[in-house]
């Protein structure tokens, strides 16, 4: 089992120190790579076609839906944002 994963938004900070923020709570999107696994192929959806996979994608609102996650871990930062800047102004 292998992850490959994004470097975060912070890719010249020298510590966690310099963005506290960004080396904690940066969300680590990766690729999980499995080896010698044995998928069975009633759980496999599209086999090398490019077009059935283009098109399950933009026909069943899977692009919409998939930036739905996004959407909603914006919202909880801009909250967050909205919470430090109250109680500064405080």
């Amino acid at each position: 089992l292998k992850f490959l994963c994004r470097r975060p938004f912070a890719p010249a900070a020298t510590s966690e120190f310099d963005y506290p923020l960004t080396s904690r709570y940066d969300e680590p999107d990766s690729l999980v790579i499995f080896e010698d696994v044995l998928v069975p192929w009633e759980r496999v959806f599209i086999d090398r076609n490019v077009e059935t996979l283009r098109r399950q994608f933009f026909e069943t609102g899977a692009h919409a839906l998939g930036n739905w996650q996004a959407q909603t871990r914006f919202t909880t930062k801009l909250q967050f944002i909205a919470a430090v800047a109250r109680k500064i102004t405080q």
